[in-house]
């Protein structure tokens, strides 16, 4: 039964999309109520939430976590139409809108992460949590900092007198944690849940915990109604430690309204802190004395034993409005990252993700300065200590367009010109140049996507095209952006697909020499080269394949249609005979493809080519079965002809012998063969990059997502791809754990393994191989350079591509 798995299953498997993913598909649409229906809440939230249907304006109401309860579907037959329900489980959201689309119109379902909401400051009336902080939380020794995240969400798109309305199993660690985050301004009342029917066989009860928005920073008293509950020896226990824990909260509160300010609460604390104690972290509030009185969340971070040197004895640094659930700043290892590199010895870390302030930095820290002295070392406070912030580096932006995405987000397209000091760290050039950027606001702190911005005079200037059996290349010379002049405009400036401005993109590219040996070999012998790259982004590493290597067909995989249009529209991502886009999820389609490789490969009593059963016939180049059918039938014309097989083209005499077909020799290929009705995707593909962002970067995992790093994933791609093949993953990750297991991980299912180290201890590029390379040493890798360089030039020009040889001098075998 699902419910037994739910009760037996491990805490922490309870924060893991997988997890959640595998019980809706077990429960194959049956909804599971094991907090109570909506009969039972029915009352308390008219009571304590005013939540009745003919209230006016109708309530807005943000369901956070929402699996596939009945929940939202019975308040929105009760008269509440303005529902809007979020998970971050795609298996549930789309169960969900089939069920619900037609029957209730104007519900919403979006897939999104709870912890880093993407809608706007006081969005809500209500948010209804049923059971999410419960799985956030777990066990009392499991990390707090996703509930923590989710309760700040919660609050800031709550509007003044909106509630939070919490139906919670009540554990202390849990009551502890919300009664602690509601303080200054918000009203916290507890409520037991009287269940009509049995749900589920445990020993503890529902509670409803509602905290209301107040326009104030006062700090009132935990109020309960169950006092007169009957208490039963069962539930005994779970009622006293509620009791305790409400108990316990009002004494700090009494202690702390004493003088109306709650400086007493901390008073002793704030003594503890003249000395520096290494290794030492605490959590204050600073609340101001002006009025409107603001409060600041802070932690104080002493360095640990054995650092140093140090620039700072302490420092003040500021983490901006709107990055305060970032995985850098909401986690303890994250907030220790930033302590050393900040080179202090105390760092006071500030949040200013406060949503009532509209002043200036300074003012900010004219407000900060009399409250952090109470913090500082006794031999800081005579004099000043600097205040610290991250920066991007950017002297003039000019935003082209913001878009919201259900599934992603809220997106940027930007164009940047970087201050010299950065400009000069990345490209050679003497002016300010100019870039476009793909900014995801759930992760603002990464840019998807960068383009080197040129000024041409037509839309075709100084790309390659395809003429005949030839590729040609412009020979109009192109300028770099005049800084001076307004480059917001895409009216006579375009993006250079010649130039990867960011680094693990040509880190990705060099490690295509790993079996340029391989690729010659698919050349000269008339195979179709096929790569397949997930995640689009702007669409710059695709188009790079595209111009630059003799790749005869490229499949791109993108989860967002939005994503898709704005690639077309602001960074010239284009779709033809050899770049074919798909919409879908890139772990599923690759599995896929593993799997009809595997059923092919089974089934198929017909010779096998290469030895490997591959059936890459150029078939990938016919696009719809008109095209495939006059190839077989040899009618297709000269033009046609060329336009089909042009994908493998060589300016080399020698590779081009080896790469021409004509149209007739290719359809007696395919008829002796009995292939034509075979899709590429049966065949596998040569090499599969994964460039895709996590949907979650506040658990320090950037990119990819985590189920592209499972083994079962990696197995999958070793499966679909051809002898000699190569997988390329980029990994972005501030915490430690990915860099020492993913290597562990593809350890197990390929045969060698390389890592390009990018940013130290953040991104590295990984190169999985399911065959020995033939490589053994330095000198081996840049004479793989050289052949990947050659092969490429042949194609077509390198322009301003990447210096390969540099590059592969610092791959390193693992």
């Amino acid at each position: 039964m699902e419910s037994e798995r739910i009760l037996t299953s491990s805490a922490t498997d309870f924060t893991k999309r997988e997890f959640w993913d595998d019980f809706f598909k077990e429960r194959s649409g049956r909804p599971f109520e094991w907090y109570g229906d909506w009969e039972d809440l029915t009352e308390l939230l008219a009571q304590h939430c005013e939540l009745v249907p003919t209230k006016y304006p109708p309530p807005r109401i943000l369901v956070p976590g929402c699996g596939n309860s009945d929940l939202s579907a019975r308040m929105y037959d009760a008269g509440f139409k303005h529902i809007v329900n979020i998970d971050f489980s795609k298996v549930v959201i789309a169960e969900m809108l089939r069920h619900h689309i037609r029957a209730r119109p104007e519900m919403v379902w979006r897939i999104m992460d709870m912890t880093q909401m993407q809608f706007p400051n006081d969005s809500f009336d209500i948010v209804l949590d049923k059971g999410g902080l419960d799985a956030l939380l777990g066990e009392p020794e499991q990390e707090t900092t996703p509930a923590i995240n989710f309760l700040s969400e919660a609050k800031r798109v709550l509007r003044v007198e909106g509630r939070y309305a919490c139906v919670t199993l009540a554990q202390k660690h849990v009551i502890v944690l919300l009664l602690s985050n509601f303080r200054h301004g918000w009203q916290i009342s507890i409520h037991r849940v009287p269940q009509l029917l049995e749900k589920v066989p445990s020993e503890l009860r529902p509670f409803l915990v509602v905290a209301k928005k107040a326009d104030s920073i006062a700090c009132p008293l935990v109020t309960s109604s169950f006092d007169r509950v009957l208490y039963t020896k069962e539930y005994r226990l779970q009622m006293d430690h509620v009791k305790e824990a409400i108990d316990e909260e009002n004494k700090l509160r009494i202690l702390g309204i004493s003088n109306g300010s709650g400086e007493q609460m901390q008073s002793i604390m704030v003594d503890a802190l003249e000395n520096i104690v290494p290794g030492r972290r605490i959590s204050v509030t600073l609340v101001g004395k002006g009025l409107p009185q603001l409060h600041y969340e802070a932690v104080v971070l002493d360095a640990p034993k054995g650092s140093g040197p140090f620039k700072y004895k302490c420092a003040v640094f500021l983490v901006q409005k709107g990055r305060a659930h970032e995985w850098l700043f909401s986690s303890k290892e994250g907030q220790w990252q930033v302590l050393e590199s900040a080179k202090a010895g105390r760092l006071i870390m500030v949040f200013l993700d406060i949503n009532f302030y509209l002043g200036s930095t300074e003012a900010i820290q004219d407000d900060l300065s009399p409250l952090v002295q109470k913090l500082l070392p006794s031999d800081c406070k005579d004099g000043g200590v600097p205040y610290l912030t991250s920066g991007d580096g950017v002297a003039q932006r000019t935003i082209l367009e913001e878009i919201e995405s259900s599934l992603t987000g809220v997106m940027l397209v930007e164009d940047v010109v970087l201050s010299e000091q950065n400009n000069d760290k990345r490209h050679s050039s003497a002016k300010q140049e100019c870039f476009r950027r793909l900014v995801f606001r759930r992760n603002p702190n990464l840019i998807q996507s960068e383009a080197l911005l040129l000024k041409g005079p037509s839309k075709d200037d100084g790309k390659t095209k395809f003429e005949g059996n030839r590729r040609h290349k412009s020979t109009k010379k192109k300028s770099r952006i005049d800084k001076d002049r307004h480059f917001g405009s895409s009216d006579g400036f375009q993006v250079d697909h010649s130039f990867l401005a960011s680094p693990y993109h040509s880190g990705m590219v060099t490690g295509l020499a790993l079996i340029a040996s391989n690729l010659e070999k698919w050349i000269l012998t008339h195979q179709s080269v096929r790569a397949v790259v997930v995640g689009l982004g702007a669409g710059l590493l695709p188009m790079f394949l595209h111009e630059h290597l003799p790749f005869n067909e490229i499949q791109v995989i993108e989860l967002d249609p939005v994503v898709v249009e704005l690639a077309k529209r602001h960074f010239g991502f284009v779709e033809d005979e050899r770049m074919e886009l798909s919409i879908g999820d890139g772990v599923s389609i690759v599995k896929e493809i593993a799997k009809m490789v595997c059923d092919t490969k089974a089934n198929c009593s017909l010779p096998c080519i290469s030895g490997s059963c591959d059936m890459t016939i150029d078939i990938c180049c016919m696009r719809n079965e008109t095209s495939r059918q006059a190839v077989l039938n040899g009618e297709c014309s000269e033009q046609e002809g060329q336009a089909l097989s042009s994908s493998g083209k060589s300016s080399s005499d020698d590779a081009s012998s080896g790469l021409h077909g004509s149209c007739n020799e290719l359809a007696q290929k395919l008829q002796s063969s009995n292939l034509s009705q075979y899709k590429s995707n049966r065949s596998g593909f040569h090499i599969l990059f994964v460039d895709a962002d996590c949907e979650n970067p506040s658990t320090g995992l950037s990119c990819p997502p985590p189920e592209f790093l499972q083994e079962s994933f990696f197995q999958a791609v070793r499966d679909a791809l051809i002898e000699g093949g190569l997988l390329v993953i980029n990994l972005v990750a501030r915490t430690k754990a990915p860099h020492t297991t993913i290597p562990a991980t593809l350890k197990k299912v390929f045969v060698e393994v390389y890592h390009l180290e990018i940013d130290e201890d953040v991104n590295r590029v990984f190169f999985a191989l399911p065959h020995e390379s033939g490589i053994k040493n330095k000198e081996g890798l840049l004479m793989a350079a050289s052949t990947l360089e050659r092969l490429a030039k042949m194609f077509a020009s390198w322009g301003s591509g990447p210096n390969l040889k540099d590059i592969a001098a610092k791959l390193k075998m693992l």
